[in-house]
């Protein structure tokens, strides 16, 4: 999937309950990766060593979640990567 911040994500919070909302952020359990960003579906952290953005690695991907926000902005649901059902642009059909 290639999903950005600030995309429309569906997702399922338990069986057969599923949500709409905003990512609003990207983040890791893991301290190294202070500073993440997500372009196309791939999340990056920044490396101070490389001083530039990189792909968080295969091994670490568990450590990944992203903040989502729903609609109305009065909930905010943090769900890893693969919780994702699909994405799409705030102005495509949701349907």
């Amino acid at each position: 999937m290639t999903c950005n911040i600030n995309d429309l994500v569906e997702y399922e919070v338990e069986p057969n309950v599923e949500r709409i909302g905003k990512i609003t952020e990207v983040s890791s359990d893991m301290d190294s990766y202070e500073n993440m960003e997500l372009k196309d579906g791939v999340p990056l952290y920044y490396s101070k060593k490389l001083k530039k953005y990189v792909p968080v690695k295969d091994k670490n991907m568990d450590t990944v979640f992203l903040g989502v926000t729903s609609k109305n902005g009065k909930r905010t649901d943090y769900i890893y990567m693969d919780e994702i059902l699909r994405c799409f642009k705030e102005n495509e059909d949701e349907g």
